[in-house]
Parts: structure tokens; C-alpha cells; sequence
């Protein structure tokens, strides 16, 4: 299993000491710039989702003269 946690710099250093001391647990720092790229990864999987939920029927869509009208 693979977990990401964001935690503030003023906790890091005994949160990242006691995962260290785990021995079945690999700890890697990322950068703010690969974290908001795993989120856009994210988005982009949903996304898909909510594409295959519509074409099977699963979710409903409104129709775009109806989203224009609205605004």
C-alpha cells in the first residue's frame, strides 16, 4: 500500500523519525512540484471515470444547452 501524507515542516522531524524506525516502511521526500503532479494524475483518473460512468449509464449528463442557459 502506498500513502501520501502532507505534513507541516514544524512536525516533520518525529513523524519522519518514527516512520523511518519502521522496518516495513520506505519513506521518500517529494518535491511540491511531483506532489501537485500526482494530483493532476488524479484528477485526470476520475475524470476517465466519470467518462466510462456516463457511457455506461451509470451517471447522468445535462445537456449543454441547458448548462448555457444557466449562466
Amino acid at each position: 500500500m502506498k500513502l501520501l501524507l502532507d505534513i507541516q515542516s514544524d512536525n516533520l522531524s518525529p513523524i519522519m523519525d518514527f516512520l523511518k524506525s519502521l522496518t516495513d516502511v520506505k519513506v521518500e521526500k517529494i518535491t511540491d512540484n511531483e506532489a501537485d503532479l500526482l494530483t493532476e494524475i488524479k484528477e485526470i483518473k476520475q475524470a476517465f471515470k466519470h467518462s466510462e460512468m456516463i457511457d455506461s449509464g451509470k451517471l447522468k449528463t445535462k445537456p449543454v444547452n441547458e448548462l448555457l442557459d444557466g449562466l
